[in-house]
């Protein structure tokens, strides 16, 4: 186990964009930094700096996925700046802490959008089979074997519509131990394909799946905002926004759930045996259920020996205190907890 965690330690992916504190001067509305290995940093002014006028901006940059020295950086950064004339870095400000988080919950395989890709139906498959033995049944009449081999698909195409049309783009989901100290904070991770908007730079760490993809940091400063919006943008990729999260009074036991409503949950017993329990709903026991595996997705390669929950929480379900999580923005919301 100690080997495993200092293993992930060292394979552990490095903040994948901070904020950089950049002194610019007039005439200029827009700065654009290429950083190698890293990506693009953008910078928009929706109201131009006159000649003479200077201001210190913050600008959010990319940074390597490989935990490297923050002076690489800055050396990085004040290159790309002196290349165009287009400011002075004065500072980059340091990525969010985790450090308190447990190291196992950071350690922890990210969430997998694309194992949620579409799959056909049983019904769909029906309808194939049976479509192609019709049609060879009478493939000595082919404008009759051509009429049902037309409409075999188009009724495929009919069964899996509702397939393609929710595709899931984004998800939160709750790493936690329920067996450890009630003090120690839990890690909220959540993940969309190929953008963050807005990004938070200043309440979480941010990584990229894969690791190496070009990181693109757009900045825009509207006139009378209180703050720049930022983007982050990695075409093909997806985005993880990390952060700590204190779970306060909610508690989660095979006697009470006493944290929210789920709306289908799954139980790995400590021998590795699966329980489909249903939905569990605020204030209930923990339902019997039945066999069953849960989505292959979730269920990360952890030790047998302790039990693992995964519940996917019922929509509208209020996860008030969760930082970052707008749940009418995210498509599915879990919990995934060691030692239920």
């Amino acid at each position: 186990m100690i080997g495993a965690l200092l293993l992930a330690a060292a394979l552990a992916q490095a903040p994948r964009a901070v904020l950089a504190e950049i002194e610019i001067a007039g005439p200029r509305s827009a700065l654009t930094l290429d950083l190698v290995g890293a990506g693009r940093a953008e910078l928009l002014l929706a109201e131009p700096l006159l000649a003479g006028e200077q201001r210190t901006l913050s600008v959010a940059v990319p940074l390597s996925s490989e935990p490297l020295p923050e002076g690489v950086w800055t050396a990085a950064i004040q290159r790309a700046l002196a290349l165009g004339e287009q400011g002075r870095l004065l500072r980059l400000q340091p990525a969010v802490d985790l450090g308190d988080v447990p190291a196992d919950l950071l350690a922890r395989p990210r969430p997998s959008l694309s194992g949620r890709a579409p799959r056909l139906s049983w019904s769909a498959l029906f309808v194939i089979g049976a479509a192609f033995a019709i049609a060879l049944a009478r493939r000595h009449q082919p404008l009759l074997a051509t009429a049902i081999a037309l409409l075999g698909s188009g009724s495929v195409l009919l069964l899996t519509r509702s397939l393609s049309a929710r595709p899931l783009s984004s998800v939160s989901l709750l790493e936690a131990n329920l067996d450890a100290d009630p003090l120690l904070p839990w890690l909220a991770i959540e993940c969309r394909h190929a953008r963050f908007e807005p990004a938070q730079l200043g309440t979480a760490q941010y990584e990229t799946e894969p690791r190496r993809a070009k990181l693109r940091c757009r900045t825009r400063f509207e006139p009378g905002a209180e703050s720049p919006r930022v983007s982050l943008e990695a075409p093909g990729a997806t985005l993880f926004a990390l952060r700590r999260f204190d779970p306060g009074p909610r508690r989660l036991s095979r006697e009470i759930n006493a944290w929210g409503n789920f709306e289908a949950a799954w139980l790995r017993e400590a021998d590795g045996r699966w329980i489909a329990l249903g939905a569990w709903g605020l204030g209930e026991a923990l339902p019997s259920g039945s066999a069953g595996d849960p989505p292959g997705w979730l269920v990360p390669p952890l030790p047998m020996g302790r039990s693992l929950f995964l519940g996917r929480f019922a929509p509208g379900e209020s996860l008030e205190g969760l930082p970052g999580v707008d749940s009418r923005a995210v498509s599915e919301r879990w919990l995934r907890a060691l030692a239920l």
